[in-house]
């Protein structure tokens, strides 16, 4: 028996909404901004918390990911179309300094390398795939 799962539905950041909050969605957008912190726990353990905002054309996101989420052979930087699936999350504040705006909780997060993905993201989101 298999199991089917739901495939997290493809968007433009403008169409991100209150009303997805808790839902999985993907997105691709340009890296326009990146932060690391870091944050000390018992038994020296260290927990990474990277940010980007990502530009799609549309609107901006903050993506959020904790543990090295975004490790990858080649580490994202500032510039670089990523393809995200993850979690839409409320947030109290931004990096453009809202108070309240939607953020989202990366759970896959990868540089996209084909020329043409924007392009077929685009049909995609029109199809409704």
């Amino acid at each position: 028996m298999s199991v089917m799962t739901e495939c997290p539905q493809r968007m433009l950041l403008c169409d991100v909404n209150k009303g997805l909050v808790g839902k999985k969605i993907r997105l691709m957008g340009v890296v326009v901004s990146q932060q690391q912190t870091h944050h000390h726990h018992q038994a020296e353990e260290v927990a990474t918390t990277t940010m980007i905002t990502l530009d799609d054309g549309t609107a901006l996101v903050d993506v959020k990911s904790r543990l090295g989420g975004f490790m990858q052979t080649k580490p994202i930087q500032l510039g670089d179309t990523v393809d995200c699936v993850g979690t839409v999350l409320m947030s109290s504040s931004n990096s453009t300094g809202s108070s309240s705006s939607i953020s989202l909780s990366a759970e896959n997060l990868s540089i996209v390398l084909d020329l043409h993905a924007e392009t077929l993201r685009q049909l995609e989101i029109i199809q409704g795939c």
